[in-house]
């Protein structure tokens, strides 16, 4: 149901791009509202008005960057940084809102032939 673990009421993907002569700079971030804690459904809301291990999540916004340089025709550089300001994953849950790897760097060459 709406509002639990994973079944957030609203999720929100963002992403820019510039682009200025052979570098491009981005970010996308993703947003996803409060959810109810792990082992807490709406069910036991209903059941039980005084429930008292009403715990939710918060809402969370991930922020990614990324970073390419064009150096010819053929070859690009690239490299950006996943989770930038190190949004934990909710309590119980290995996903959600990122990954249990917090913030992580990558880097790599395309190679055009």
């Amino acid at each position: 149901m709406l509002g639990e673990l994973s079944r957030p009421e609203w999720i929100a993907n963002f992403n820019a791009d510039w682009r200025v002569a052979d570098f491009r700079f981005g970010w996308n971030g993703r947003y996803e509202s409060s959810q109810r804690s792990t082992g807490v459904t709406n069910n036991d809301l209903e059941s039980n008005p005084d429930f008292v291990n009403i715990r939710n999540t918060g809402s969370s916004l991930v922020h990614d960057f990324t970073a390419s340089w064009y150096i010819s025709d053929r070859f690009e550089v690239y490299g950006g940084i996943n989770n930038a300001f190190e949004e934990e994953p909710y309590i119980g849950a290995l996903s959600r809102p990122t990954g249990p790897r917090g913030r992580f760097f990558f880097a790599g060459l395309n190679i055009t032939m």
